[in-house]
């Protein structure tokens, strides 16, 4: 102990304890820093306050535990945002996590715009996935978007998919949906939409069964100008140089009976099928009289023959 120098500096301003010495404080005794006094570790002033330290007396965690915070900038209110998140199911105010099998159960999306595989984002207003300059690609033959959907109710009216425009704003010419398919190689078929309607072993329709139904809806009022039609088949000449005569078969309308054998294609009797009112004047007359005067034919195309539609300038008398 003759290396210990234990001292109390000049004018007793501090205490002194020399290498290899120790200041022990007895059972039942205390160090108190009295208000204006400091506590220092290696000439720095600690400053965190008795309670402060308090808090320490109950933690288990390990220093790598504790080292996992290293670099944390998150703010508790961010941190609270993963309180009471379930894998896979969504929970209001609170951060979304997949499941074990990248799945989500239910979420709601005001903008959801994707990129997909390539591609600029989009900018749809609700949802959309690339670009005109840079549209999302891929080189594989798939589906960009699929939905496959049963309903097993047993009345009302179900759809896999109910799209529904509310044009409000005067002076627009609008589309509720819009099919745009661009051919940009040599292709074996296209088709700018693919309607298709088909029946399982026990399917059926006792009422009306249609691939594609169009409607016009009338409304309980008067309409005047513009031109109206519950279907219109259109072809566009996109240039003066378009030329469409070199193909092999061309038309406005086409109606074909394909697949099984003769038999079963000679059971579709009716090319066309009229549900109208009849009468003098109306859409249908029903006439043994001879019609007006042969004005002109509509060429029609009837097995690989061409046929012809003629018409009158009058209805048939009665």
């Amino acid at each position: 102990m003759a290396n210990v120098v234990n001292k109390q500096e000049h004018g007793g301003k501090r205490w002194v304890i020399g290498s290899g010495g120790s200041f022990d404080v007895a059972s039942g005794g205390e160090i108190d820093v009295e208000s204006g006094g400091s506590l220092k570790l290696d000439g720095t002033a600690i400053t965190s306050t008795a309670a402060e330290l308090n808090i320490l007396d109950t933690v288990t965690s390990t220093a790598a535990e504790l080292n996992i915070l290293d670099g944390v900038t998150a703010d508790k209110d961010e941190i609270n945002l993963l309180d009471t998140a379930t894998a896979g199911t969504v929970v209001a105010s609170k951060a979304v996590i997949v499941d074990a099998s990248k799945d989500i159960d239910q979420i709601g999306v005001d903008v959801l715009s994707l990129t997909g595989q390539a591609g600029a984002r989009s900018q749809g207003t609700l949802m959309g996935a690339g670009t005109d300059a840079s549209p999302a690609t891929s080189a594989s033959a798939d589906h960009a978007i699929e939905l496959r959907y049963e309903s097993t109710a047993t009345s009302g009216t179900s759809r896999a998919e109910y799209i529904r425009l509310y044009s409000a704003g005067a002076g627009q010419d609008n589309d509720a949906v819009r099919f745009f398919h661009t051919c940009e190689a040599a292709l074996t078929g296209a088709h700018g939409q693919h309607c298709s309607l088909n029946f399982g072993a026990s399917g059926s329709a006792s009422g009306l069964a249609t691939a594609l139904r169009t409607t016009l809806h009338v409304p309980d009022s008067a309409l005047t100008g513009g031109n109206y039609a519950a279907l219109q088949g259109e072809v566009y000449m996109d240039g003066n140089s378009s030329d469409i005569s070199g193909v092999t078969k061309s038309s406005i309308l086409r109606l074909v009976v394909s697949g099984g054998d003769a038999t079963a294609r000679n059971t579709i009797k009716n090319a066309l099928y009229l549900s109208c009112e009849s009468g003098s004047g109306k859409m249908v007359q029903v006439a043994t009289g001879a019609p007006g005067n042969q004005t002109g034919s509509i060429r029609i195309d009837v097995n690989g023959t061409t046929r012809y539609l003629m018409f009158w300038d009058a209805q048939a008398s009665t």
